[in-house]
């Protein structure tokens, strides 16, 4: 079945921003918070992460009500412009009018919806946070937890009108590996173990790769 539709994960992929090991806009948002609450902050994501997905919105709401109070423009600071992985921006330019395109990542609505102006995407779906008057009020919608985005792309391809077959996906981590087994072309952008490299048909580092990879395959 033809590509009609890519799907880019953000964290570590669409974007890599300067913190281990996800290189993600949620890690980056600590760096807002004094010392003693980054380390708090850090503290809570390495406990859920092994607790797992049954505890996400309980991980979500601890962390986000740390930036109760802390000015829109202070994390527009650390987030912008987004730290776009390399070759990111070049090939989807080129591929403007060819795909549909978006973004599905468990991170931050702020970033995901700053790609989706900067390169004309056609849709995107991640984590809004609440602000009020230019301040973050400390509460956010969990909209999609780290394992849930294999039924989020399913709720996304009903309202635009694809089959997921018709679907390349680029992700990068172990909570991509559903979404990574179920459409069309997955692949792995530097992926972060084994297991994501497997569940992919290819493997890449830059973005223009992808390119040679669509017109070989399709």
């Amino acid at each position: 079945m033809k590509i009609k539709v890519l799907v880019v994960d953000m964290d570590g992929a669409a974007v890599s921003y300067p913190n281990e090991p996800f290189h993600s806009s949620w890690d980056a948002l600590a760096g807002v918070l004094p010392t003693d609450t980054k380390q708090k902050w850090f503290g809570i994501r390495d406990y859920y992460l092994e607790k797992g997905d049954p505890f996400y919105d309980e991980w979500f709401e601890k962390q986000v009500s740390f930036l109760r109070g802390i000015k829109l423009q202070e994390v527009e600071k650390i987030l912008f412009p987004p730290p776009y992985s390399p070759g990111f921006v070049n090939f989807f330019k080129s591929v403007n009018g060819q795909y549909k395109k978006g973004i599905l990542s468990s991170g931050l609505e702020l970033v995901a919806e700053r790609i989706y102006k900067d390169l004309s995407f056609d849709f995107f779906s991640a984590n809004p946070l609440e602000i009020y008057k230019g301040v973050f009020t400390g509460r956010g919608t969990n909209k999609i937890a780290l394992l849930s985005k294999k039924g989020e792309l399913e709720k996304i391809s009903r309202s635009h009108k694809f089959d997921l077959k018709e679907v390349c996906f680029v992700g990068d981590s172990f909570n991509d590996i559903p979404v990574l087994e179920c459409v069309g072309l997955p692949i792995a952008f530097e992926p972060k173990s084994e297991e994501v490299a497997s569940a992919a048909k290819y493997s890449i580092s830059n973005f223009k790769e992808l390119k040679n990879i669509l017109k070989n395959e399709y």
